[in-house]
């Protein structure tokens, strides 16, 4: 059965806003049950969540008193001071004037192999989950939607990739060639606590609908990646979002 709850605010501070209290709350939440353990965010890239760490700036003493590690959805195998790194944007909208330990900040690490940079990556955070006994490795999961439908960097077309039990997993952007570390299906829907899709904007609005139309059993050969995981998730989904459907 699918399962998803729509948050809609009217402006992407409003829903910014409403995604921090969600984290507070859950965080809280974990600290009750395991006060020992670190809590684990995984964020995406791309424009929607800078909107967020912008946000953010004005809560950041609340983040630097919190346990929380971040850890991050995929990455692109380009350099950090590349516009197009996932990491680098977030440390230059957030992470370099937040006084967050860097002990707290975990990026993917670029190389020529890409599936050299999933596997170490997998390692990491396995390790990490592994040294607190985590039930989950990622415990506050905020992922996107592209135009495509696709989320992480899981693109249409690569479902052979769901069943590969593995946190992170290589990938390449079938338009633009370029190679990705991804979060994988497995690890977002076995390795995930709080799932959560954060999209905003009008031009969002056509795919969104497309994904929340496509979630029916009856579409489950034709599913977009996004799609997938709502379908599949062992929770409810949270999609925030600024978009009216």
């Amino acid at each position: 059965m699918t399962m998803f709850n729509i948050n809609r605010y009217a402006t992407p501070r409003l829903v910014a806003e409403a995604i921090t209290d969600l984290l507070r709350q859950k965080y809280l939440e974990h600290k009750v049950h395991s006060p020992e353990e670190p809590y684990t965010i995984a964020l995406s890239g791309g424009s929607t969540p800078l909107s967020l760490l912008h946000y953010w700036e004005e809560r950041v003493e609340m983040l630097r008193e919190m346990d929380v590690h971040f850890f991050w959805v995929d990455e692109r195998m380009v350099p950090y001071d590349s516009n197009e790194s996932n990491y680098g944007e977030a440390a230059r909208a957030f992470f370099d004037r937040s006084g967050i330990s860097p002990n707290r900040i975990h990026p993917i690490t670029p190389s020529s192999l890409t599936a050299d940079s999933a596997q170490e990556y997998s390692e990491q955070l396995s390790r990490f989950s592994s040294q607190y006994q985590k039930k989950k490795a990622i415990d506050f999961l905020l992922l996107g939607i592209g135009g495509d439908g696709h989320t992480s960097s899981l693109f249409p077309g690569q479902e052979d990739s769901y069943s590969v039990e593995r946190l992170f997993i290589a990938s390449i952007n079938p338009q633009t060639k370029v190679e990705r570390v991804a979060l994988s299906m497995y690890g977002i829907l076995h390795e995930s606590d709080t799932i959560l899709f954060h999209l905003l904007g009008e031009k969002k609005r056509e795919i969104l609908q497309e994904v929340l139309s496509s979630t029916a059993p009856s579409h489950e050969e034709s599913l977009l990646p996004s799609a997938y995981v709502i379908a599949h998730a062992q929770k409810p989904v949270d999609i925030y979002t600024d978009i009216s459907v």
